[in-house]
């Protein structure tokens, strides 16, 4: 494994039952990923085209060295995109979403783009495809996160988002009230 995978979700599981699901039962297997030296608009163009709201990083090597989410974006961008806001209230000017994704994503003209290996996260969270969706569940709240990502060695096999995870629960909860009625 590369070392930016700093924390790696191996944790041992309290109950093991042959009927829990794991990873592989609750993942999604096409994983979008993004290259590091993509721009911000490029990014988030990229989001918005496939409806997600983040995915990892690959390096040039085709290497996963991150994670990035909507989140990083806005909280890079939070300060200057506060003072435009500002601004346009101050001048009571009509605030369109063109307005505001033109100066989020830095197009400005003559503005510097940034890239996505400047606002990324390099400590990546995975799971093995057999980790438990108990497991699952407490490495997401421990580690406050939305996405898991599935690996075995550097490869991706799939991601777990917090919707997976809530349909997994939804399925689980509709089966224990079936067998108890």
């Amino acid at each position: 494994m590369s070392s930016n995978f700093t924390i790696e979700a191996l944790r041992a599981s309290t109950v093991h039952s042959d009927t829990s699901l794991k990873a592989q039962d609750i993942m999604t297997c096409k994983v979008l990923t993004v290259s590091e030296h993509w721009s911000l608009a490029v990014l988030a163009n990229f989001f918005a085209r496939h409806h997600i709201s983040g995915a990892p990083v690959l390096n040039q090597q085709g290497k996963i060295c991150g994670v990035v989410t909507m989140s990083d974006i806005i909280r890079h961008e939070y300060i200057p995109a506060l003072a435009l806001f500002s601004d346009l209230l101050e001048k009571k000017a009509h605030i369109t979403d063109d307005i505001c994704f033109t100066h989020l994503l830095g197009n400005d003209i003559g503005e510097e783009t940034h890239l996505v290996n400047e606002i990324m996260n390099t400590d990546v969270i995975v799971v093995r495809s057999n980790t438990s969706l108990e497991e699952i569940i407490n490495t997401m709240i421990d580690d406050n996160v939305h996405r898991l990502f599935v690996c075995e060695g550097d490869e991706i096999l799939g991601v777990i988002t917090t919707m997976d995870v809530l349909k997994a629960v939804r399925q689980q909860l509709r089966s224990l009230k079936t067998s108890v009625a």
